[in-house]
């Protein structure tokens, strides 16, 4: 990572509730969710818009009109030994100059399946050939233009009817362990990107997810200690893109599928350290497009289950959406963007689904910054848009007290944003003792903070005259940011050197979640 990019995230760092990343010209700082969400269909979207919410779908784009509509954060090619397939690479890399240069390229190339010249991964592992294949694969790859491979499939064999069971590299886990890392390895070696799949396991259980939901009922202790370990060796070995299965695991979450599960993606990246790209398996396949019949209204727009599964997982921590169905990709661009002005409010099969607009941007956040991360180590520069985003202002007009990121006067001094509410105190971010009231700046005594350390869509912030040991008001072994630079975990104060920065919300409004110390 450049000094330029860790200045960039040491930033944000210090303006936590804020959409700050790196710097695009298309989209001025002083845009606002309101100004750049302020129509409702995807005709009436303008190319910014596109691009901003386009950010986090994969999808196969195969010509330069479909690249101009659809700008999205990762390709799809399938079919690569095709002569027109390589002459549609040929005509989006062309196209990818700038602007609108897509993140990643990707290609389903796995050995024995889709490289149908090579011996499948298990017998690949098995003959100690893993270095030579993946090398020789890689180098395909690389000739075709593409720089992500969705392989290894990192899945244990535990059930010989699975749709992935010719295709994982061992029925033991430390050998399917090995031969993953390896693999990971060496197409990092060669410049591919890999791609772990499909977490937590899609090994254990007969069928294909897609053409019917499928449920495993192995224990959360046996899917860790069974299934787990070629996901972690993969992690490990420095992959930094991982798919999500579609299977209902319901020993460990009895109502959503993995690539839902809130629970079971919150694992990955709380317990088994994955700070890459998570991407769901395709959102067409019957395992989840099937799942429920649920309708719901998203700022005064109906859609159907269809629509809403991307949605909900995005939100509970896919960072990338696949979308197989480019006929469809519309309808998700409509859907993604009414969220971002209205949030969604609706219930699948008793269960709520209650995002803020708020939320839906700094999930955004979350996501653009990893997809970002990536691109760089495969050095392809930046590409966030997001940077210009401030998640907290005109989110709706009947929100104008939410605090914001306001920009320093001419003489860089802190001012006052038109969107303050005159009844409210408003925290100036780039200066922490001082706050707009009456859209006047004054000074706090000690600091200005937020009074509701929930961070929900609407509160008041307070200058602070208490000293900061007090402040502290026991949310047992949570981490609460106070300021920039320090923070409560079990009632007390403690210091944050690198400041004090809020994990973005991973539930439903009104759920606690915690910040942390970097």
């Amino acid at each position: 990572m450049g000094i330029f990019s860790a200045l960039l995230i040491n930033l944000f760092l210090a303006l936590n509730i804020s959409c700050v990343m790196s710097k695009k010209k298309s989209i001025q700082p002083e845009s606002t969710i309101k100004e750049l969400f302020a129509n409702t269909t995807f005709d009436s979207m303008s190319p910014d818009q596109k691009k901003l919410v386009g950010e986090i779908f994969w999808s196969p784009i195969y010509n330069t009109y479909q690249a101009e509509m659809f700008p999205l954060g990762g390709n799809m090619f399938f079919e690569l030994g095709l002569p027109s397939t390589q002459e549609n690479i040929r005509a989006i890399k062309a196209y990818q100059t700038g602007d609108n240069q897509f993140p990643l390229r990707g290609a389903n190339f796995e050995p024995g399946l889709d490289a149908a010249d090579f011996p499948w991964a298990r017998q690949s592992c098995e003959l100690g050939r893993i270095g030579d294949d993946a090398t020789k694969l890689a180098q395909i790859l690389k000739q075709y233009g593409i720089n992500v491979n969705f392989a290894p499939v990192a899945d244990v064999g535990r059930h010989p009817q699975s749709v992935v069971y010719r295709r994982v590299y061992s029925d033991d886990p430390q050998k399917a362990a090995d031969c993953v890392a390896q693999t990971v390895g060496t197409f990092a070696y060669q410049g591919v990107q890999s791609t772990l799949k499909h977490y937590p396991g899609h090994g254990g259980v007969a069928g294909d997810t897609h053409a019917a939901s499928l449920t495993d009922g192995a224990t959360r202790d046996y899917i860790q200690g069974y299934y787990l370990p070629p996901f972690q060796a993969g992690i490990n070995a420095g992959s930094n893109i991982l798919m999500v299965s579609h299977i209902i695991y319901n020993q460990w979450d009895n109502f959503w599928p993995a690539s839902l599960s809130l629970e079971i993606l919150g694992y990955l990246k709380n317990n088994m350290g994955f700070k890459g790209v998570v991407v769901t398996d395709a959102m067409e396949m019957n395992g989840v497009s099937g799942l429920y019949s649920v309708n719901a209204s998203i700022n005064g727009h109906n859609y159907s289950w269809r629509d809403l599964a991307g949605f909900i997982a995005f939100m509970h921590g896919n960072d990338m959406i696949m979308e197989g169905d480019t006929r469809r990709l519309k309808i998700t661009y409509a859907l993604f963007f009414d969220a971002l002005q209205a949030g969604a409010h609706f219930t699948v099969q008793g269960k709520s689904i209650d995002f803020s607009p708020y939320q839906v941007c700094e999930r955004y956040r979350d996501a653009a910054l990893r997809i970002d991360q990536v691109r760089a180590k495969m050095k392809m520069g930046t590409h966030n848009r997001w940077q210009t985003v401030d998640c907290n202002r005109g989110i709706s007009a009947s929100n104008p007290g939410i605090p914001g990121t306001h920009s320093p006067g001419a003489s860089g001094e802190p001012t006052c944003s038109p969107y303050t509410n005159p009844q409210y105190i408003t925290c100036l971010n780039n200066n922490p003792y001082k706050a707009c009231l009456g859209g006047k700046v004054f000074d706090c005594n000690t600091i200005c903070r937020s009074d509701n350390p929930h961070k929900l869509d609407l509160y008041h912030d307070i200058c602070s005259s208490a000293p900061v040991e007090s402040r502290c008001n026991g949310f047992g072994d949570w981490t609460t940011c106070l300021d920039p630079r320090s923070a409560c975990v079990g009632g007390r104060v403690v210091s944050c050197p690198k400041g004090c920065q809020s994990l973005p919300p991973t539930g439903t409004v009104g759920l606690v979640y915690h910040d942390r110390c970097q």
